[in-house]
């Protein structure tokens, strides 16, 4: 093959990873708004509150181990923080954390978003006061 035909299939090999990544984060944010709208249902047929997602007040229990990782997040309200990010304040290792991550994302109370192959959480604004910080 010539050169310039193996530009050309670079090229196309980079639109298409760049496609891909753009789908992925399209998918994780339709499939965070799907968990989220799920667990807003779930906790307000907990709490007899109805559909109104400004009723929360309910209290979510967090396992002890997870606490540091909610714990920085909350520190960070404002920003996106990765496994690497939280592991090096917790002083835990990056799979422990990204395990936890994966697992309050899947129960709708954190929100993702992908950047490359990199990861970033955040609380969700609504179940932020839900939290219980003992």
């Amino acid at each position: 093959m010539t050169t310039q035909r193996l530009d050309s299939l670079e090229k196309k090999v980079e639109q298409l990873t760049r496609a891909v990544n753009e789908l992925q984060s399209k998918l994780d944010y339709v499939q965070s708004e799907v968990i989220r709208s799920s667990t807003l249902e779930q906790l307000s047929m907990t709490a007899g509150l109805g559909n109104s997602e400004s009723n929360y007040n309910q209290k979510i229990r967090v396992p002890e181990s997870m606490k540091p990782v909610v714990r920085e997040l909350a520190k960070e309200k404002d920003r996106w923080l990765s496994a690497k990010q939280i592991a090096e304040s917790t002083k835990r290792s990056r799979n422990v954390e990204s395990s936890y991550l994966q697992r309050l994302f899947e129960k709708g109370y954190l929100i993702r978003q992908r950047s490359g192959r990199n990861v970033y959480y955040s609380i969700r604004k609504e179940m932020f006061r839900c939290f219980l910080e003992e």
